[in-house]
């Protein structure tokens, strides 16, 4: 089920309500999701962002989790990016990732090396 946009300003009495007592689901994506009115889903990703940010998101506003966790909804976690830039941040990330990964390697295998002499 795709998500139907709902700008969360347009609905300020849920910014009271705990989010345990709203109604979520993990949407086909993987990510979670809450119900505003019958029929009517908002990714609790975007309402984070959008209720930090003091508005809705704009068309073209795409939200990033840095973790990659999308259950990870912590406003430290999320990064507005826009459609464009979004991938740019995950080929970062894992060029990021791959360099950590390598010198982790070296690091072992060093390690090894002297075990042996």
């Amino acid at each position: 089920m795709v998500s139907r946009r709902l700008p969360p300003a347009r609905n300020p009495d849920l910014w009271d309500t705990p989010l345990d007592d709203l109604f979520t689901k993990v949407d086909y994506d993987g990510y979670v999701s809450v119900r505003l009115k019958a029929n009517c889903w908002e990714q609790l990703h975007r309402m984070v962002m959008a209720q930090h940010l003091g508005r809705p998101l704009l068309p073209g506003e795409e939200i990033h989790h840095k973790d990659e966790n999308k259950a990870n909804n912590d406003i430290t976690n999320l990064v507005l990016t826009t459609k464009v830039g979004h991938p740019t941040l995950h080929r970062e990330q894992r060029e990021a990732q791959r360099k950590e990964s390598l010198r982790q390697y070296r690091d072992l295998e060093r390690q090894l090396r002297r075990k042996q002499r």
